[in-house]
């Protein structure tokens, strides 16, 4: 929409919908007004809005007070008559149109009277402003409320987002953001839903064990997905789901359920079994510097599961002995995501006895009656558990709204179970029957909407030499090994950022050690910045190239490698203002999530467990290799480090640290 366009489309409405105004959108509307821009830059926005209730009994006082004498006239000075006539014109066209005579007193003044209960509108604003803010003043508060009711707009976000964001002159859509839709297999231009905010859902752990670093990979890279959205100026809500119901050993539909199996290994409940791993998991995000997000638990939405079932099972859902199972045939273009029909890939599909479909799946399990469960439920379909793709569809929808923004996961996640949920959103979309909940063109995967998300993406493996890491062995790396081994968590972070989320990378411990070496001096170079004082506003020549370079790479699918090289190179700037030089790194580091003026170097300097020699001893011996040096018994010095050397310390001679792990 242009200027013009907006301009001759605009209209005054005076009745409104008896429905409730949810807070989310009230939230985004203020959001953005909030940026207007006022006479003499005052900004003085004070606001306050009043639904339900409270705003009927404030109405109901108001009434039974009557009109009272305004502080301010806001009727113009001296009106000449032309403009007086006018209005009279105007009223007497409101009036007639409304089929009240001239001389109908009585109902013109209850007419007028409606303004008082603002039209039955389901939400009011009040606007209020200081008292010595005169005239000016108050125009700017007026091209403001103008600016409130802006994001309102009465439009499917779905469809008319590009449109909503041009009249809302946001400048988040201009960035260029451009990401790689693993369901199109293309890179797209960033266009959100919801103008100004981005909705991304993750697929969490299933917490019957450990994440091996493997899985962590995939946390890292939707972290930087995140922060990379908020560094363009998105609002971000990030959802990563915690499957705490056990789905079965082979990740369909047959074998042993996971976490049954883990407790009855432990003698725990399924309960303990599901705490336990998820608080160690929260301990990994956190030692990763992964930001909050927020983690729903499977078992806290039994009931919009089974809810969702019963939605879609009539036309979607045939039932066997064995539980509710998904007819695929039922939507269109089932397995696109994973390319099941071409050379590219195929989903893992199990046999199971009477399904229609080989890649028919399980919505609701049934507890076979031989068997009691710990965790299991009430349903139409008889006592079980969901199928292990169903919660993902169901707090999708429940906490970002169909469609969002982003799904992301693991590579293996487009095979099986990313399918599967498409499938059962396209579903739920054709069940709404209406255009502002997907099920658009038939339900087909033409329209992104109908798969739930705008846009799917999917990290590559983290892979060892003897290939892809998993936890089918019993014994798998965590990220608790490496802090054993002495490496700081945030290098593996580094690690993993030193390659593109859809490139394989390889682990290796010589891979390890040099992104330490590399954090180490990366901190090293920042810790030179720390008694300055930031300054963000300020700009200098000397970072336009980097700063741009950053950007670019990040706005190029997460670009991670080339943005850490535009981050060393802002960090060797010499001979320029050090309050501007801590503001552009810090801008960097924000996305890349290394925290590069909170570690010290004796933070990355940890005690691998194995070493057989503590830190007390290690400076009793430095302090002795000092006084040998300082005697010039250099053979005594030579010794005292080479017998440290064989108990895994380097003696740095000249830094300040003094000494360091030998990891190697």
């Amino acid at each position: 929409m242009n200027v013009t366009e907006a301009v001759t489309s605009r209209r005054a409405v005076r009745e409104c919908l008896d429905k409730p105004v949810d807070l989310e959108t009230i939230r985004r509307g203020m959001d953005k007004a909030r940026w207007a821009a006022s006479g003499c830059n005052f900004q003085p926005w004070e606001a306050a809005i009043v639904t339900g209730e409270s705003l009927k009994e404030l109405q109901t006082k108001i009434l039974e007070n009557g009109p009272q004498k305004p502080e301010y006239d806001w009727t113009a000075p001296e009106q000449e008559p032309a403009y007086k006539s006018r209005l009279h014109a105007v009223g007497a066209g409101m009036f007639g149109a409304m089929g009240i005579a001239r001389d109908d007193t009585e109902a013109r003044m209850k007419a007028m009277g409606r303004n008082t209960t603002s039209f039955d509108a389901p939400a009011v604003m009040f606007t209020y402003f200081p008292r010595f803010m005169k005239e000016p003043q108050w125009s700017a508060t007026g091209m403001w409320l103008q600016t409130v009711a802006k994001p309102q707009l009465s439009v499917d976000p779905a469809r008319d987002a590009p449109q909503i964001a041009e009249i809302m002159t946001d400048d988040t859509t201009s960035h260029g953001l451009k990401l790689f839709n693993s369901l199109t297999r293309q890179l797209e231009d960033f266009q959100p839903v919801h103008p100004g905010e981005a909705r991304v859902y993750s697929c969490g752990p299933t917490v019957y064990n450990y994440q091996h670093i493997g899985n962590m990979r995939a946390y890292v890279f939707a972290d930087t997905l995140g922060r990379t959205l908020q560094y363009k100026g998105y609002k971000l809500s990030h959802v990563v789901n915690v499957t705490d119901v056990g789905h079965l050993t082979s990740d369909a539909d047959e074998g042993e359920d996971k976490m049954e199996k883990m407790a009855a290994t432990q003698g725990k409940s399924a309960w303990d079994i599901a705490a336990f791993y998820q608080a160690d998991f929260e301990q990994d995000l956190r030692r990763l510097n992964i930001q909050p997000k927020q983690h729903t638990k499977a078992t806290d939405n039994d009931q919009e599961m089974i809810d969702w079932g019963k939605r879609v099972e009539d036309k979607h859902c045939y039932e066997l002995d064995s539980g509710l199972y998904f007819d695929i045939s039922t939507v269109e273009d089932y397995g696109r995501l994973a390319r099941a029909v071409t050379e590219e890939g195929e989903g893992r599909i199990q046999t199971v006895e009477g399904k229609r479909n080989a890649g028919d799946f399980a919505i609701w399990r049934k507890t076979p009656e031989d068997e009691t469960r710990q965790m299991e439920w009430d349903s139409p379909w008889g006592k079980g558990a969901p199928g292990w793709h169903l919660e993902c569809s169901v707090m999708g929808e429940k906490l970002l709204g169909f469609p969002f923004d982003i799904h992301t996961g693991g590579i293996d996640h487009r095979e099986n179970p990313n399918p599967n949920e498409i499938a059962q959103n396209q579903a739920y979309a054709l069940s709404q029957g209406d255009a502002c909940c997907g099920g658009m063109d038939g339900g087909g995967l033409d329209d992104p909407r109908n798969s739930g998300a705008n846009i799917w993406m999917h990290n590559n493996f983290l892979v060892e030499r003897a290939g892809k890491m998993s936890k089918s062995s019993g014994e798998f790396l965590r990220l608790q090994l490496l802090v054993d081994k002495g490496f700081h968590p945030l290098a593996y972070r580094l690690m993993c950022l030193q390659a593109h989320y859809r490139s394989e990378l390889e682990f290796s411990w010589e891979g390890l050690e040099a992104a330490l070496t590399r954090l180490k001096r990366m901190v090293m170079a920042a810790s030179r910045l720390l008694d300055a004082e930031p300054n963000p506003v300020a700009e200098h020549p000397k970072f336009a190239a980097s700063l741009a370079k950053f950007d670019e790479a990040m706005a190029d699918d997460l670009n991670t490698p080339i943005a850490l090289t535009a981050l060393e190179e802002a960090l060797a700037v010499k001979k320029v203002d050090a309050g501007i030089k801590r503001a552009v790194v810090e801008s960097m580091d924000q996305v890349l999530g290394l925290r590069l003026f909170d570690l010290t170097r004796e933070e990355l300097r940890i005690r691998p467990v194995s070493a057989d020699i503590t830190e007390a001893e290690i400076d009793a011996a430095i302090e002795e290799r000092k006084a040998a040096r300082a005697e010039k018994d250099f053979a005594k010095s030579d010794a005292i480090r080479d017998e440290l050397i064989t108990k895994g310390v380097e003696v740095m001679d000249g830094d300040p640290l003094g000494w360091d792990w030998k990891l190697a």
